[in-house]
């Protein structure tokens, strides 16, 4: 797993931040999730573009979501993995990813690859690593550019901190930039659940709103000529 971690600061380099060390570190989690909870604690890259959180802060909200999720979904949640625009991550104990929360529609996208049975060590941490990688620096994903352009007028992030609407996307906020601000991660995803339970959707739910009714065939067409 050192090879892990050298690769990942090769492309990430050094935190900008760091918590206090986290007292006790899940250790069913992949092995390469755990190894940067041992040097670092939660940490933020990119100034703030992601975070590798402490999941006991944001065990309340992920419990309060588990309620809207399918029973199979529910139990061995950990949330890892926080975005500056409040996407966060959850892992499935001893399974693999479980949904990731989308504040821009306020909705778990379920992760559906995988049944419920537990899988080999090995297995989860290709996984765990496949998804820390995919938030290597691209300049052209809307997401970097949407994050660069909230960075630029409201300044860098802190661990727990996010760009988020001023008026809950729930209560009608929307996340266009004027409309942002630099708030408390932990306290406003509970505050937005509160308000209104997040729906639960699928990636066949997420075609259906790029590409309209023909969406999730176009999507498989698509992934099979990448494969």
């Amino acid at each position: 797993m050192a090879e892990f971690l050298d690769e990942f600061l090769d492309e990430f380099g050094a935190p900008d931040s760091v918590s206090e060390p986290i007292a006790k570190i899940d250790q069913t989690l992949p092995t390469s999730l755990r190894r940067l909870y041992e040097n670092f604690g939660a940490a933020s890259w990119q100034k703030g573009r992601f975070q590798i959180i402490d999941p006991k802060r944001y065990q309340y909200v992920v419990d309060l979501w588990a309620q809207s999720l399918p029973e199979e979904f529910r139990h061995g949640l950990i949330p890892y993995c926080l975005s500056g625009l409040g996407e966060v991550w959850v892992w499935r104990r001893g399974v693999g990813s479980a949904f990731k929360y989308l504040p821009i529609f306020h909705a778990l996208l379920l992760d559906e690859r995988f049944a419920s049975e537990p899988r080999p060590m090995k297995s989860q941490c290709f996984e765990i690593e496949v998804e820390l990688f995919s938030w290597m620096p691209d300049g052209d994903s809307k997401k970097v550019k949407d994050f660069e352009a909230a960075k630029a007028v409201l300044g860098e992030l802190s661990i727990d901190q996010i760009y988020a609407p001023k008026l809950a996307i729930p209560l009608g906020g929307n996340f266009e930039l004027e409309s942002l601000q630099v708030t408390s991660a932990p306290e406003y995803l509970q505050m937005v659940t509160e308000l209104e339970p997040p729906r639960v959707m699928t990636t066949d739910d997420l075609a259906r709103i790029a590409f309209g009714a023909d969406g999730p065939q176009a999507l498989k067409v698509a992934m099979k000529d990448v494969r």
